[in-house]
């Protein structure tokens, strides 16, 4: 008895199949369809549909945002308008005083002339206050003084001399203030000193030499006020003899 080849390994026509599908092993390739397609492996179809996790923010908590000009980047409108240093609302704030500031200045308008010119001369009045004569120049002032009363009290004494005396006096005036505030120079004082002791003994006409003096080596801008008045209240008191 012949034994029979196995052919159990060669697929039968009825079993060829391409894809689920049934047809003769000669026929042209079935066209592969969406149905036919097939399958991903699972674990690639699971990667890629797969998401990058997004990083998670804790529950109330808010990123910082850098703030304008904390990293050199200065606000344009700040800079230009801004005072350097402030905040907006800081530098809106001091614009509004300065506006407002301007604004109650120019309402009210400058102070008026006689305000100015009354305080210049309180100023002026109450600095001068403050300084004092020395004795030796107080002294001088008192000769000067009784010179003067003794002349307007003499009987003999013309009306044209009283008027040059009134003027004397004023002169006089300028001399202390000068010397109060410390413009004359040291010879200056000196010599009038001297004059004055002089006129006290009487001694009119050296009195005059120690005037004639001063009134040539002297600033003459400095006693040009008060030495012509001098001069007359010497001549006035020799012609008295007072």
């Amino acid at each position: 008895m012949t034994q029979q080849p196995d052919v159990s390994h060669i697929p039968s026509q009825q079993s060829h199949t391409v894809f689920g599908s049934k047809s003769g092993w000669n026929d042209p390739p079935a066209k592969v369809t969406e149905n036919t397609k097939p399958r991903e492996n699972s674990v690639i179809s699971h990667l890629k549909k797969k998401t990058v996790n997004k990083p998670t923010v804790a529950s109330g908590f808010t990123p910082m945002q850098p703030t304008p000009g904390q990293y050199g980047a200065a606000n344009p409108t700040q800079q230009m308008n801004g005072f350097p240093g402030f905040s907006q609302e800081q530098t809106r704030m001091m614009e509004n005083q300065r506006v407002a500031k301007q604004a109650m200045e120019s309402a009210a308008g400058p102070p008026p002339k006689d305000a100015i010119r009354s305080r210049l001369s309180s100023t002026s009045h109450s600095e001068t206050e403050t300084l004092q004569l020395s004795p030796e120049q107080e002294h001088m002032r008192t000769v000067f003084s009784s010179l003067i009363k003794n002349c307007k009290e003499n009987p003999t004494l013309q009306a044209a001399f009283k008027r040059k005396l009134d003027d004397v006096e004023k002169r006089l005036e300028t001399l202390y203030e000068k010397l109060k505030q410390g413009t004359l120079s040291m010879s200056v004082v000196t010599g009038l000193i001297k004059i004055s002791q002089l006129a006290e003994q009487k001694q009119y006409q050296q009195a005059v030499e120690v005037h004639r003096q001063i009134v040539q080596s002297a600033n003459f801008s400095q006693i040009s006020a008060f030495m012509p008045g001098l001069k007359v209240l010497l001549q006035i008191s020799f012609q008295l003899r007072v």
